[in-house]
């Protein structure tokens, strides 16, 4: 709901800092355009732009404590804020407004570091503790509000956008993080503490920092793998509680919110959860897009229909809109110039039009069910782990043989055998995967791969190399929800919502759910080709079957179809051109091969020229940041 800045002081008083504060706030206005506030110290100055949602007359920032000890600037809000009111009520102190911030405060007093245990919410926040001098900085436990920092040979820089530290120094040079290079091209997405930027990081989920005496830590405070297993007698009605809790605990009803409905079941159930819960009518918002002039199933770019139809169900207002292919690519310098790193996730595309609709309507809240595949199985690219589960038994010597002989037939098989003999950590890549290593290789220019590490995978989740049986599932899905979910699709989610000054709620990723989630044996999640089967059987009750047997298919982007069609001049002349920034770093002939992939492969080649088309409009947007791959650019290592 906001956006916020912070400077701590290494070397001279922190007075000399408070135009490049004045200057981030500015870059972050769009985060919140209903006020600003700022302080200033000797050792640190902070502020804050406001998108108000809780108090909304009285809820300013910086907030103090009584007696002006310690104050906090905080993104987000505090769902149990309520709770933790008459908790700390009871104990004496007191409240000087309504806001859900208010409670980070007091709760410092009285717990100091382990207020984290108490929180449920989605927050980046900074609290100054002026008595002992020391800066604590936080995200939340999934990473649905980001936070950045750099550090000076002066100070401490921390702000919710990477934007505005690039803004921070206009005169000081940035260049690309070349293993993060790397990483985006093999994932779509760079994995924090990286960031596209060799010089600025980014706090991972869960992750606090303390800054005092010059010096910065950073400690984790979370994981959801400490929970204990759930046995199989647990009942969905259970789950279908955290469910509706989550959604009664996140409503905001001080200002106008809607629901981005994409017509399947995750969408679909919030409605139902809204309706009969939330006072007010709900108000539900939908894209799509005009029939692409290449070849394209219906639902690969327009669920309007279904949408309307599950709106209907439910009695909600509904509005859609359907957009043209040059529609799209007039906006798609300001989608791309929003995002704070490259993201070659085109679902960035209807979000940007669903939010600028949600926004038109006056809404500064909108939800939306992303999470439910990460914790719940639910993507089909894990249907590859049961043939490897069954692979895996047999002797090593046999699959080589078979691979050996479907190599030489030409037969399909190559690729699921090919895996099986080899860790998961070399080939795994995620949901968005991109360029494998040998493409890369083929990609890049003979001075780029030569400086380039080789980054396939760099979870911690995916480095054993004896995966033990039964365990690729698992792997697979942690990878996705510690490095996709927050590094892809909760920092798009987030950047491209609040370039509209509108604020994202995902309601199942409320860490109740999340626990939960973790304690399920596989097969209550995923069984075959079906997956998220807990949360069927728990949304059964309120779900109609035409609804909840729909096909997943999420706010459908036609992106092959524009690439190979409406778009393609404007591909070829935009990495192809001379002037271009990626043109030392791709070879020119690879992306021409890549143009004229026959019809019945485009799909992926879609995929690769989007991941490239992204790094080179994202630069274009970003002239701070100079893309460099030689020898001589210190890198920064970061560690913790």
């Amino acid at each position: 709901m906001c956006g916020i800045a912070v400077i701590v002081s290494k070397t001279e008083t922190a007075d000399v800092h408070i135009d490049t504060l004045r200057q981030m706030l500015v870059q972050m206005n769009h985060r919140g355009p209903d006020g600003k506030g700022e302080y200033i110290s000797d050792q640190v100055v902070l502020g804050m732009d406001r998108l108000a949602i809780v108090d909304c007359e009285g809820g300013s920032q910086p907030i103090w404590n009584e007696d002006q000890s310690i104050c906090v600037v905080a993104n987000g809000e505090i769902y149990n804020h309520g709770v933790l009111r008459e908790l700390l009520m009871g104990k004496g102190h007191r409240f000087q407004t309504g806001t859900d911030v208010e409670v980070l405060v007091h709760l410092y007093e009285e717990y100091g570091e382990r207020l984290l245990e108490r929180l449920d919410g989605i927050y980046a926040f900074s609290i100054w503790d002026v008595r002992n001098k020391k800066l604590m900085v936080v995200r939340d436990r999934v990473g649905v509000k980001p936070l950045y920092y750099m550090e000076s040979e002066s100070a401490f820089l921390f702000s919710s956008e990477l934007n505005a530290l690039l803004q921070s120094n206009p005169s000081m040079p940035f260049y690309t993080d070349l293993k993060a290079l790397s990483e985006y091209h093999g994932f779509r997405f760079v994995t924090a503490p990286h960031t596209i930027v060799n010089e600025i990081k980014k706090l991972p989920p869960a992750h606090w920092a303390l800054v005092s005496d010059g010096q910065m830590t950073i400690r984790k405070y979370w994981s959801p793998q400490s929970a204990t297993q759930i046995t199989d007698s647990r009942s969905p009605e259970n789950l279908l509680d955290l469910f509706e809790q989550a959604v009664i605990n996140q409503e905001a009803p001080e200002v106008k919110s809607g629901l981005f409905l994409s017509a399947g079941l995750d969408s679909s159930a919030l409605l139902a959860m809204q309706t009969k819960y939330y006072e007010k009518q709900p108000l539900t918002f939908t894209v799509g897009f005009d029939k692409p002039a290449e070849l394209t199933n219906r639902l690969e770019y327009d669920e309007l229909q279904e949408a309307a139809r599950t709106a209907e169900i439910f009695g909600a207002e509904h509005y859609s809109q359907r957009y043209s292919a040059q529609a799209v690519l007039s906006e798609l310098p300001k989608i791309i110039a929003a995002l704070d790193e490259p993201i070659a996730d085109p679902t960035a595309i209807p979000l940007w039009f669903v939010s600028k609709m949600a926004r038109e309507a006056d809404c500064k809240v909108a939800y939306s069910g992303e999470g439910l595949d990460e914790i719940f199985y639910g993507y089909s690219v894990y249907n590859a782990a049961y043939w490897l589960e069954f692979l895996g038994k047999l002797p090593t010597g046999i699959r080589k043989f078979a691979l050996r002989w479907v190599n030489k037939l030409g037969i399909s098989g190559q690729g699921v055998l090919d895996r099986s003999l080899r860790p998961i950590s070399e080939w795994y890549q995620g949901i968005g995967g991109a360029f494998t290593r040998h493409e890369k290789e083929r990609l890049f220019t003979a001075t780029a791969w030569g400086h380039l590490p080789v980054v396939q995978a760099t979870s911690p989740f995916l480095q054993s190399p004896n995966t033990p049986s039964g365990s690729v599932l698992k792997k697979m899905a942690d990878f996705d929800f510690h490095a996709w979910l927050p590094d892809n699709t909760l920092a798009k989610t987030d950047q491209v919502t609040m370039a509209h000054s509108l604020e994202l709620r995902v309601p199942y990723l409320d860490h109740p759910i999340i626990e939960y989630a973790e304690r399920l044996p596989a097969h209550q999640k995923r069984r075959g080709k079906v997956g998220k089967l807990a949360a069927r059987q728990a949304f059964h009750e309120i779900l109609p079957e035409e609804i909840l047997n729909r096909p997943k298919n999420g706010f459908p982007v036609p992106i092959t179809a524009w690439i190979f069609g409406e778009w393609k001049d404007f591909i070829g002349e935009t990495l192809l051109h001379s002037g271009s920034f990626t043109r030392d770093l791709y070879k020119k002939n690879e992306i021409e091969k890549l143009m004229a992939t026959e019809t019945g492969k485009r799909k992926r080649a879609g995929r690769l020229l989007w991941t490239l088309l992204m790094l080179e409009m994202w630069l274009n947007a970003h002239p701070q940041v100079n893309l460099a791959f030689e020898a001589n650019v210190p890198q920064v290592e970061t560690s913790f």
